[in-house]
């Protein structure tokens, strides 16, 4: 039974992409939200209305980057490349001497015609190992984009926190009412873009 090709690198990549997302989120905690409105944190509505903000903020975050990292693998064409080095990947681990090894015994006229035309499977194995070089550059410039992609979402992890410093602040300026207003906006235009997102 004859072995086929793999196709896994591109998968995996956006595992990995997106399980670095979920551990980006988990900086929105109750308890981080809690410290932004401590006025809040009693009674069964004020539960309610932190989880409806928590749950906002995840989608709207969720959402945004998972276009980005759709838009970057299009543009980039990234599943095409990395199918790319799955099949040569194969097609080396094919052509190794381990895997077509055979014994003097087993030898027929075809394998011995064969063995004649090692120059040329050398300039096509030649020729892989080119293509192969060429698909690491490509993978090396990718990693560094996902390097890019991660500092972003550190510096989007800092803004947050810079967020709930403000609302802090604003927690020691603003009265119970006022406060719980400006949740309801938040709330209401939060809601607005996640609706233009989908």
């Amino acid at each position: 039974m004859s072995e086929s090709v793999s196709y896994i690198r591109y998968d995996r990549l956006r595992q990995v992409c997106f399980k670095a997302l979920e551990e980006s989120q988990k900086v929105i905690t109750d308890e981080s939200l809690k410290q932004c409105y401590p006025s809040l944190i009693t009674g069964e509505e004020s539960s309610r209305l932190l989880e409806t903000i928590k749950i906002n903020l995840y989608n709207s975050w969720k959402l945004g980057t998972e276009k980005e990292f759709e838009s970057i693998f299009e543009e980039r064409d990234i599943k095409s490349k990395l199918d790319e080095l799955d099949k040569l990947i194969f097609e080396a681990r094919q052509d190794s001497p381990v895997a077509n090894q055979v014994q003097p015994d087993q030898l027929t006229p075809n394998n011995i015609i064969a063995s004649h035309l090692i120059p040329l499977k050398e300039n096509n194995l030649k020729a892989l190992n080119h293509q192969l070089e060429l698909v690491r550059n490509e993978n090396l410039n990718l990693l560094k984009e996902l390097d890019d992609l991660s500092t972003l979402a550190k510096d989007l992890k800092n803004e947050i926190n810079g967020n709930f410093e403000a609302l802090n602040k604003l927690n020691e300026i603003y009265d119970d009412d006022q406060i719980e207003k400006y949740l309801q906006d938040l709330i209401i235009i939060t809601q607005t873009e996640n609706e233009h997102l989908i």
